[in-house]
């Protein structure tokens, strides 16, 4: 009985194996060297507490009859806050949106009465409406005498439900909180 010759069938395979492997770790050292992910990012987690308070009315006599919205990180991760201090500017990293019943999305901007840069779990901020800047813009704050004193704050327009929506824009674009409230 004859034996078979081999055929180069199993080499040409095994070069081009070869070939293929060699590309794949070079695309990974490659995405390793210059710094890009390869794997997403852990998620950011948290959990929150949001209610709607009563702030001081703008007008005298300053009644608390005002919604604000009040929220707390309860658990989860720390999420920052990048801003400007002592300025009205935009925040960057964890960004707070609202959506007013007409389905208008506004970004929430930080008062100049903000400080720190994270949420700390278990400290109330107060998102509350104020004619300064833009016609509509809406304020962040971490004091509680920005939205409980004479200086007041004035009504959400339109009243209706509104959407709170807290994201993580620095790492995962993820939204961390979807809450509709009554204004």
């Amino acid at each position: 009985m004859k034996s078979r010759q081999d055929s180069a069938v199993s080499e040409t395979i095994g070069t081009i194996l070869i070939i293929l492997l060699v590309v794949v770790l070079a695309a990974i050292v490659l995405t390793l060297a210059m710094g890009i992910t390869i794997l997403p990012k852990k998620p950011v987690l948290a959990g929150f507490s949001v209610d709607v308070v009563k702030g001081a009315d703008a007008n005298p006599p300053h009644a608390l009859t005002v919604p604000v919205i009040r929220f707390s990180e309860i658990a989860g991760d720390n999420l920052t806050q990048e801003y400007s201090p002592n300025t009205h500017s935009g925040i960057n990293g964890t960004k707070i949106k609202l959506i007013d019943p007409n389905g208008k999305m506004y970004t929430v901007v930080q008062a100049i009465s903000l400080t720190g840069k994270e949420l700390n779990k278990g400290e109330s901020f107060y998102i509350f409406h104020y004619l300064v800047g833009e016609p509509n813009e809406y304020w962040l704050t971490n004091d509680p005498t920005r939205v409980f004193a004479s200086s007041g704050v004035i009504p959400f327009t339109p009243h209706g439900n509104w959407r709170l929506l807290i994201t993580d824009e620095k790492d995962t674009n993820m939204v961390i909180l979807d809450k509709t409230l009554a204004m």
